[in-house]
């Protein structure tokens, strides 16, 4: 019998030591982010001065989420679930010894030596490999934290921010002319501030997907083979595997294109590219679609199981919305049809879910505003520049550009796979935090390439 470390409906995680501790521990970390600043920028003037917002960005969002959580929610929530699973954990070194506390930091649910059944079978969290890594994490944190919750929230907030901002500088490295809007983009959408920051696998996952991408683009295209890269490359690709296989699934496909196009751009002979081009994108989408079916072999986001994943978590997740009284953040694409026939009919509904959607009149909880405005600013943003610059002027810069290509392509094959299988606004919001820097980045190459058009009209 699984006992439910449980969400402590109305207890209050966030007490006095929250609010004497930390602030010590912030100004700590603050004043170490400040000392290793010119590391973590290269000594690239360009960038320094948007560090410490983009760091107090992330703080402050996890912070408020926590908040948020405790106020609005009432204590609810999966946050105070990996908090009181990672204080558990920790207490193992204390209550048993700290070799236990190894053995279990190892142990899985399908293989949990007997002699340790007696305690990891009271953690609801043990019976996934994602959502017990997290809670591996958090106990290493509350050893750290004092077990005071908003100062467990800091370190999570800081490694998040740390992933983000490899990515921010790696793009700065590549496009220096849009490092102000590079930092709108992957910094301040208003659901990477909310959900990017505080203890939850978004955080974590945020953080690698940036360490994944900063370090493909080191090794790969610009051939830099350091142990450095290639060990960011490995643990990235681990932890993403790990927490959120699908990240995987659909970024590498998109890296795979973007990769061989970049290659493809190099090509002096213009007619040689144009020529070239379909059968790249060809290679590198049926490359990366065997990777992916490999990689999440025996996982429920395996391509064979994927209609079942889709089917399940969705019957799951209106069911769960339902019994906490949250059925006004549902929404359905129509019939739950998965066959191909059936998920090709749905790509538009749900690429539109997950990139406009709640509309501002869906939305039904402060955090689903959020994502509404969020969601409004990317359907107008979209609106304006498709009709400012053309459809076929956005089609060529696809094809003379291969980031906007990448960005765009992750965008829609992470929207598409998200808005599938989500249906609840709620966990859309979250499920789609990869994603929004990427299609915040594609934008903000459109508003850049208007600014220069209407500039040369001048």
């Amino acid at each position: 019998m699984i006992f439910l470390i449980s969400f402590h409906d109305g207890y209050s995680h966030i007490t006095f030591q929250d609010l004497f501790l930390t602030p010590i521990y912030g100004l700590f970390i603050a004043a170490l982010m400040m000392a290793s600043r010119k590391s973590l920028c290269q000594n690239k003037g360009k960038i320094i001065p948007y560090f410490f917002p983009a760091f107090l960005t992330k703080v402050l969002g996890g912070i408020i989420l926590g908040l948020i959580y405790q106020y609005y929610y009432k204590g609810a929530g999966d946050t105070f679930v990996y908090y009181t699973s990672g204080i558990f954990m920790k207490n193992i070194i204390f209550d048993h010894s700290f070799m236990t506390y190894f053995r279990c930091l190892w142990a899985t649910y399908e293989t949990c030596p007997p002699d340790l059944t007696g305690i990891m079978y009271q953690l609801y969290f043990f019976q996934g490999n994602s959502t017990y890594f997290i809670v591996k994490i958090a106990s290493f944190f509350a050893l750290l934290s004092f077990n005071t919750f908003l100062v467990m929230t800091l370190f999570f907030s800081t490694v998040s921010f740390l992933g983000t901002w490899l990515m921010f500088r790696l793009f700065t490295d590549l496009y220096p002319e849009l490092t102000k809007k590079g930092f709108y983009a992957i910094f301040l959408a208003p659901s990477v501030i909310m959900w990017g920051g505080g203890i939850l696998k978004d955080s974590i996952s945020l953080c690698c997907l940036g360490l994944f991408f900063y370090a493909f683009v080191r090794l790969f295209m610009e051939r830099k083979f350091t142990i450095l890269n290639w060990t960011i490359f490995v643990f990235s690709f681990y932890v993403i595997y790990i927490v959120k296989v699908y990240i995987i699934a659909c970024f590498i496909p998109a890296a795979m294109m973007y990769l061989l196009l970049r290659y493809n751009s190099n090509i002096k002979s213009q007619m040689t590219k144009i020529i070239l081009q379909p059968f790249m994108i060809l290679i590198a989408l049926g490359s990366g679609f065997m990777i992916v079916t490999k990689i999440s072999e025996g996982t429920q986001f395996n391509v064979a199981n994927i209609q079942q994943t889709a089917y399940a978590t969705a019957s799951w997740i209106n069911y769960s919305g339902s019994m906490w009284g949250e059925r006004s953040s549902a929404y359905t694409l129509g019939d739950y049809d998965y066959s191909i026939t059936g998920v090709i009919k749905k790509i538009p509904l749900a690429i539109n879910v997950s990139l406009y959607r709640p509309y501002l009149w869906e939305c039904a909880s402060v955090t689903m505003f959020l994502g509404g405005i969020e969601s409004l600013f990317f359907l107008l943003a979209t609106l304006y520049v498709v009709y400012k610059i053309g459809v076929g002027s956005v089609i060529r810069l696809l094809i003379l550009n291969p980031f906007i290509s990448f960005c765009l392509f992750f965008s829609l094959t992470f929207a598409l796979a998200v808005g599938m299988t989500s249906y609840n606004f709620g966990a859309l919001s979250r499920y789609k935090v990869p994603m929004v820097p990427f299609y915040s980045l594609f934008l903000a190459f459109m508003f850049a390439f208007l600014e220069r058009k209407n500039n040369a009209r001048i």
